[in-house]
């Protein structure tokens, strides 16, 4: 009996030992996984409608248009109930954003803009990723609205964004969008807007678990 238990004793310690090395050996699989969201700051852009009109549809003035829509985008993530292992990162202002947005150089028209990695500056990049702690950022690259004549007349609020990891690699790209009819205001775009951005963070848990 004495010698089972000691064997027991033994089986427990071997086995605790080899769970212990296995988390060693794979730290990344209880690691909070922070991802940094830079917004288009300011690049809105439309194939119809001026940015003027553009902001009377959304009651804000021209030149805070920008801002406003900005923010909803960050505030959306920022909002978003947490995951165990991933959480998402805005910056405080619309200049911040600005200022790691134009760390990238970007390629491209209307829904097809994205980021081209070949063209960063690498040491400016790895600065904000060390400065923010964060594994991945997600760069949106502009808020293009798009109107179409058939078979409705529709605006398509489409923003694309690029999934960059630490190592400067794009490792997911997408295009959400929602759509509206002419005659949209501020309510419709945040009501599709919140759709959007939970839709885009599901898309962004599944690329990286």
């Amino acid at each position: 009996m004495k010698t089972l238990s000691i064997a027991l004793l033994t089986g427990m310690l071997i086995f605790q030992s080899f769970m212990l090395q296995a988390r060693n050996n794979h730290p990344s699989d209880s690691h909070v996984k922070s991802i940094l969201v830079v917004g288009f700051a300011g690049n809105i852009n439309s194939n119809f409608l001026p940015k003027q009109m553009v902001a009377e549809r959304l009651e804000v003035c021209t030149q805070t248009i920008d801002s406003v829509l900005h923010e909803k985008l960050l505030q959306g993530f920022g909002n978003l109930s947490r995951n165990p292992n991933l959480k998402f990162i805005v910056p405080e202002s619309i200049e911040e954003a600005s200022r790691i947005r134009n760390v990238f150089t970007f390629n491209g028209d209307g829904e097809n803009m994205y980021p081209v990695l070949s063209e960063t500056n690498e040491m400016e990049f790895r600065a904000v990723m060390d400065q923010y702690n964060a594994d991945y950022i997600m760069v949106f690259a502009q808020y293009y609205l798009k109107w179409r004549d058939e078979p409705f007349q529709t605006f398509f609020h489409i923003l694309n964004y690029s999934l960059i990891n630490r190592n400067l690699k794009e490792i997911n790209r997408g295009n959400e969008f929602f759509t509206t009819f002419i005659g949209f205001n501020a309510q419709d775009v945040e009501k599709q807007m919140s759709k959007l951005i939970r839709r885009s963070a599901a898309n962004v848990r599944r690329t990286i678990n």
